[in-house]
């Protein structure tokens, strides 16, 4: 498995490396100081080099990357064999097709949430800038190195009781 990430992980280095000439005219390899450690130098890529699995950029979508061909061309630099871009998945198992899911990792508040966060303890609700600065004061206190941050336009209201 690791010498499959390799060579495919450098085709995407390559790729991206290539567009950016496309672009901007630069040769990456000059402008970036990038380290020159071919796959050939880990024995668990001989597998998959062997293979050309290294010469082939995989498009999954008939729409989208339409002009790949235009960036994924030439020669690959390291042995010289012709890049090629292949329509849909390499051979292997079948593709999944993994159901809709919610987020997982960091899904943020919902409205309900914010609400929530937004009531004082009268109980009416009341300017979520008025939260964030009552907050900010809060760690303020708590914290007498800390830096507080006042959205522009708000300074002003500090001294007036309102918060």
């Amino acid at each position: 498995m690791l010498g499959y990430l390799l060579v495919r992980g450098g085709v995407h280095a390559l790729a991206y490396a290539k567009a950016l000439e496309e672009l901007t005219g630069a040769t990456v390899s000059k402008m970036l100081n990038i380290p020159n450690i071919p796959n050939s130098a880990f024995p668990e890529t001989k597998k998959w080099e062997d293979q050309g699995s290294h010469h082939t950029l995989y498009r999954f979508s008939e729409t989208d990357f339409t002009n790949l061909a235009s960036v994924w061309k030439g020669v690959h630099p390291e042995d010289g064999e012709e890049l090629s871009v292949q329509q849909g998945p390499p051979e292997g198992g079948a593709q999944a097709d993994f159901p809709e899911s919610p987020e997982h990792f960091a899904p943020g508040y919902d409205p309900g949430e914010l609400a929530e966060i937004a009531k004082k303890n009268d109980g009416r609700e009341v300017g979520m800038e008025r939260t964030i600065l009552q907050r900010a004061l809060r760690n303020a206190r708590e914290s007498p190195h800390a830096v507080v941050r006042i959205p522009r336009g708000r300074s002003s209201r500090l001294g007036s009781g309102q918060f």
